[in-house]
């Protein structure tokens, strides 16, 4: 997981124009919506997951920063 997250921030650095708009629709949208469902999911268990929330929260940012770069191109 860290590995795509990693990849993820490294594309960062990549104009929007070189970005693929069907991947980046495709998978960043559906991990992008996982990562804000898993945060809740979280955030309801008894204990609080408080790792997963991070790291989905994070995750979900990150894919979502990507599809507004790409948007706004």
């Amino acid at each position: 997981m860290c590995r795509v997250g990693s990849a993820n921030v490294a594309d960062f650095s990549k104009p929007p124009d070189t970005l693929s708009y069907p991947q980046q629709l495709g998978i960043h949208l559906s991990v992008g919506l996982s990562g804000l469902i898993w945060s809740r999911y979280s955030t309801i268990v008894t204990p609080k997951n408080w790792n997963l929330f991070s790291v989905s929260l994070g995750m979900s940012a990150t894919r979502i920063y990507q599809l507004a770069r790409k948007a706004r191109f």
